[in-house]
């Protein structure tokens, strides 16, 4: 019988494998050769210093050895530029040349093959584990490929959310299987995991203690484990995070002379205080200018609707508008370019003014580097700004979180169903706290606090939510077949006494 079983899901895991494979080839027909730009860029730029230089930094190419920086976040840099070790400058290059010719963007951004098949596989086991059928885990398999996987944004670019979203289910699986079976190798795989994902989104190291301590009572939940040795485990898993996260650490340390991840921290910060600036038209033009188009087209005629005009210079919600599109887009990014905060209209390009503004201030004044002392100077602010108004920081909190939650790739039916998805893994977070499921709080522990801590922390835009987009589609594929378990089982009583 265990000799059958092991058979099964061995034949399970291979059909997991083959569905993943093909949808990873239907993919690659999405993969083009557009340029990466903006966040991909760098992205891309610092993966190829790390290749040719042994430095992770985002500088240009100027033949000369750049100069290190913490701009990004290591991990998906590093997988990157370990694949362009494996093609070689003539194919990471055009003929050979990524100086003068540039990069060849199509064959680089294959890399994100290798990060889908990740999220298929991962998300099938963690449906498997938690739904315990097989169809279940194969229709999540294809719901994340169509609503989060083919979207351009993720597929065709070099940008880091399908890597932290390989990252969060890896870590959910780890933290599962700690919960059920905690022991000394269970903590510091699931720590180890942890750490890795810190590397690719460094809003998680702050999160670590939480999901830590979260996962410590999960297992409490699940097993008869005595505090103290919880405790120990707890521990182990600290050591686990330090492991992986820890040399990264000391190298900003040594470099910078500051223990973080990335060096965008108070930035991100500083334009979420910001926002908490807002009035009371912003307040409710907020959920208008954040929703999607079917919000907007239902609030149409009512006192919720807000005119377009308002999201132009002079306009009450002209604040809210980061668009490429507003009139004012061009005047933004020159005065955010020039450090000019007095001529910036949105909250977006006025955080990033004064921090090009900062940065020349210690320039000036001879501070090595400034770019770094920038960042720390916002966060400070930051912080002083959101001590001072606490309540304004949780009441913006409630429009970023409704931004965030938009994160679905496609509109129409897909509108509906993430909003679907995203009630059902908020039903999901609830029942496990309720009932006291330490599975279930293994499961959400990741992705609850990217949700939270990017309402709370950032301006949260659609983007960065997108990871936990196959926590959200499993909690429905998951409630969904337990309905139809619980509906077919009252059925079954029912027709049990009428018979």
């Amino acid at each position: 019988m265990a000799a059958q079983n092991r058979t099964r899901r061995m034949i399970a895991c291979l059909l997991a494998a083959a569905a993943a494979a093909l949808l990873c080839a239907e993919l690659d027909r999405r993969i083009t050769d557009a340029p990466n730009r903006s966040d991909a860029r760098q992205n891309l730029q610092s993966a190829w210093n790390l290749y040719a230089w042994g430095v992770f930094s985002k500088s240009g190419p100027s033949g000369a050895k750049p100069v290190p920086d913490n701009y990004r976040e290591p991990l998906p840099v590093l997988v990157t530029a370990a694949y362009m070790g494996l093609l070689g400058e003539g194919g990471a290059c055009i003929d050979g040349d990524c100086a003068g010719r540039g990069f060849d963007s199509r064959t680089l951004k294959r890399i994100n093959l290798l990060w889908s098949f990740a999220v298929l596989c991962a998300s099938a086991a963690l449906a498997y584990r938690l739904s315990r059928s097989g169809p279940a885990a194969l229709v999540v398999m294809v719901l994340v490929f169509a609503c989060f996987l083919r979207d351009p944004a993720n597929i065709d670019r070099l940008t880091t959310e399908m890597a932290a979203s390989a990252c969060m289910l890896a870590c959910a699986l780890c933290f599962g299987v700690f919960a059920t079976r905690p022991s000394p190798w269970t903590s510091l795989c699931a720590g180890a995991a942890l750490g890795g994902l810190a590397l690719t989104k460094a809003i998680f190291l702050y999160a670590a203690p939480l999901m830590i301590a979260g996962a410590a009572v999960a297992a409490a939940m699940r097993t008869t484990a005595a505090p103290a040795r919880l405790m120990k485990y707890a521990g182990l898993m600290c050591i686990g995070v330090l492991l992986t996260a820890g040399p990264w650490l000391i190298r900003n340390a040594v470099h910078f002379g500051s223990v973080q991840i990335s060096d965008r921290g108070g930035l991100a910060l500083y334009t979420r205080a910001l926002i908490n600036r807002m009035d009371a038209f912003e307040y409710r033009a907020a959920f208008h200018s954040w929703g999607p188009g079917a919000y907007r087209r239902l609030v149409r005629g009512t006192p919720l609707h807000v005119s377009s005009l308002e999201y132009e210079r002079g306009g009450r919600a002209a604040r809210l508008n980061c668009s490429a599109d507003a009139g004012f887009a061009g005047d933004d990014t020159v005065a955010q370019r020039q450090g000019r905060t007095e001529d910036a209209v949105s909250f977006y390009a006025v955080a990033r003014a004064q921090r090009v503004r900062m940065q020349h201030y210690f320039e000036q004044a001879g501070r090595p580097n400034a770019a770094h002392a920038a960042d720390a100077y916002l966060r400070k602010e930051a912080l002083e700004m959101i001590a001072r108004h606490p309540f304004r920081h949780m009441a913006a909190s409630l429009p970023l979180a409704w931004r965030g939650m938009w994160c679905f790739y496609g509109g129409g039916f897909w509108t509906a169903f993430g909003a679907a998805a995203y009630a059902a893994f908020v039903c999901v977070c609830l029942y496990a706290a309720l009932k006291q499921q330490g599975e279930l709080v293994a499961f959400a522990a990741a992705p609850l606090c990217l949700l939270v801590l990017n309402a709370l922390l950032t301006n949260s835009l659609p983007r960065f939510n997108t990871p936990a987009i196959p926590f959200m589609v499993i909690s429905l594929a998951v409630g969904v077949q337990a309905v139809r378990r619980r509906t077919g089982a009252a059925a079954q009583q029912e027709n049990s006494r009428d018979s």
